[in-house]
């Protein structure tokens, strides 16, 4: 039997660890898989957000071309007969500049015909043609129409540095987009951390490269979040596992430990039982094949009666292990524990005050007369002296029994509570139900029972009820 427990517990115990070692090795590939998407939607916030600064920057640019032409030129518009357009006429108010200051062109944008300039066909024109100037610009085309449109553009699109807070911005709104709300450093490292690639900002070359990176601490907040579902079942998965171990592992405990009970009380019981029925088989045999005298048959009756009742006395002992009393009534202890004592002749007992207790007569009783056996079995005295010293501590009732018995070894004082336990190599009889019997009494009483003892120097059980 416990082999076959030992090789379930081993079978069970690897199908745990191998649960858990899947888990844990699952939870990591998803752990590596996380980190990829992490760097992938960082790499792609980066991208879209460097688009939106340049768009931004572009736009921006344009727009001061627009102010530009509105204050510094002087626009005018004719209607071309071979050409069937309107032409307009762009020409630079300040002309000190050396170049081009002048220029007459056509947008395909504007195909109605107009024949003189007014300020809504002037602004239609500007807006459309900046928009021009923007499509040329993604191209990476700037076309000097007049020297200071060029060179205008030159000022605030070229050589204009991207503002790097922009560019965070842009990049901390990407990243909320892709679902990621971590704090980044800017153009620095951290200790540990994990840095995007440098992407340049510069326009012109000449000025040199406009760097700008991130770097995130492990983004541990990140994954917890993203995995918080497998990590929770996971978990979960390995509590209930644990859970069913050793719940099973305390049932087969249980089993076995109530499987050696049983065959120690099958023991004991037919030790037990053996010799008063060996008694009363021989006695009846006496009675039935010897011609005896009428003292001799009062003898082997006797003799009968006296192991009839001691195997109805063992028999009752077991069958009040699963059996309490009645009701809850007043006692006196002083009165209880005088009642018991009357049935062991040389037991001497000293108890100096009485105090009153709820319980049930039947049970306490019970409760001093296995104490008091006890004392009389283990003892070497040809008088067995019990003390009993009963006080109150706080809300409690503390009752002690000492005795001057030969004592219990420390090893065995636990146990003894315990069914069906007896001493090794004592040679007291009985099944070992007593002292399991009063424990179950005193804990239905809501108290406790303890035993302390030294070989060869008496035995004290401590009993704590409340009031």
């Amino acid at each position: 039997m416990k082999k076959k427990i030992r090789l379930l517990l081993f079978l069970f115990a690897s199908l745990f660890l191998t649960i858990v070692g899947l888990q844990v090795y699952f939870n990591w590939l998803t752990w590596n898989s996380e980190q990829e998407i992490f760097k992938r939607k960082v790499h792609e916030s980066l991208v879209s957000a460097k688009a939106r600064t340049w768009q931004d920057h572009l736009n921006k640019s344009a727009s001061h071309l627009a102010t530009f032409l509105r204050d510094s030129t002087e626009i005018s518009c004719r209607w071309n007969p071979e050409s069937f357009t309107t032409t307009f006429t762009i020409k630079d108010k300040d002309s000190s500049s050396i170049g081009q200051h002048t220029v007459t062109l056509s947008l395909d944008q504007i195909k109605a015909r107009y024949d003189r300039i007014t300020p809504e066909i002037r602004e239609k024109f500007i807006l459309q043609f900046c928009e021009n100037i923007k499509s040329d610009l993604k191209n990476s085309t700037l076309w000097y129409y007049t020297a200071n449109i060029g060179r205008h553009m030159e000022k605030y699109y070229f050589y204009q540095p991207i503002d790097l807070r922009e560019m965070e911005q842009n990049f901390s709104n990407a990243l909320a987009e892709n679902g990621i709300h971590y704090p980044f450093l800017v153009n620095d490292s951290l200790s540990g951390g994990w840095s995007t690639e440098k992407v340049d900002l510069s326009l012109y070359k000449p000025h040199g490269p406009h760097y700008f990176w991130a770097s995130f601490n492990p983004p541990i907040t990140y994954f917890l979040k993203q995995q918080l579902v497998s990590i929770i079942g996971t978990w979960m998965l390995i509590a209930l596992s644990l859970i069913t171990f050793l719940w099973i592992y305390k049932t087969l405990y249980t089993q076995e430990k109530l499987s050696e009970e049983k065959d120690l009380f099958i023991t004991n019981m037919t030790h037990e039982i053996q010799t008063p029925v060996t008694a009363i088989q021989l006695a009846s045999e006496a009675l039935e094949q010897l011609d005896c005298t009428e003292e001799e048959r009062r003898i082997f009756l006797k003799r009968i009666s006296k192991n009839a009742a001691s195997l109805a006395q063992l028999s009752t002992e077991i069958l009040l292990e699963s059996k309490l009393g009645t009701q809850n009534e007043i006692l006196h202890l002083k009165t209880v524990i005088h009642e018991a004592a009357q049935l062991f002749p040389n037991l001497t007992y000293q108890l100096d005050r009485d105090h009153l207790i709820m319980g049930k007569k039947e049970q306490l009783f019970r409760v001093f007369r296995n104490l008091f056996d006890n004392s009389t079995k283990y003892n070497n005295n040809e008088n067995v002296v019990v003390k009993i010293d009963a006080f109150t501590k706080g809300k409690t009732l503390e009752i002690r029994v000492s005795d001057n018995g030969i004592g219990i070894p420390v090893e065995h004082s636990e146990r003894i509570f315990e069914r069906f336990y007896r001493i090794p190599s004592t040679e007291v009889r009985g099944f070992g139900v007593g002292l399991s019997y009063v424990k179950k009494i005193i804990e239905g009483m809501k108290g406790t029972i303890k035993m302390v003892s030294a070989q060869g120097g008496g035995s004290t059980f401590i009993i704590t009820l409340p009031k």
